[in-house]
């Protein structure tokens, strides 16, 4: 006796129709991700302007660390983090490595205060 599949609806597992409808909403997401981000404040923008697109360091504070180097051409920039404090001035931190007297490398930071209105450095140590 031959048993009828014709009553039995073919369906596919409960947790693959999730899967499949996660999946979609992520790729929305990712697509749309780029309008999704809030744009910068004004004050954002007045303080982006002191700091280099490419490696997102103050290059008024980047001169002033190499003028302080023994060797000048040695210096790499690793990371820059700043705090603003909601005055004219803020708070910049620069992680960066160069040589050292001997030969060797040395990875430093510096702290800095700068003016965010003429992005000089006002003091660093």
């Amino acid at each position: 006796m031959a048993e009828s599949t014709q009553g039995k609806p073919n369906k596919k597992p409960d947790y693959l129709s999730w899967f499949y409808g996660i999946f979609i909403v992520l790729v929305i997401l990712w697509f749309y991700g780029k309008s999704l981000e809030t744009p910068l404040t004004a004050r954002e923008q007045y303080i982006k302007k002191c700091f280099e697109y490419y490696h997102a360091s103050v290059p008024n504070l980047v001169d002033y660390v190499k003028e302080r180097l023994r060797d000048p051409s040695s210096f790499e920039h690793i990371q820059t983090k700043y705090r603003d404090d909601g005055t004219d001035n803020l708070r910049v931190r620069m992680q960066y490595r160069a040589k050292n007297g001997f030969g060797g490398t040395n990875n430093e930071t510096v702290s800095a205060i700068v003016q965010i209105s003429t992005c000089n450095v006002l003091s660093a140590e």
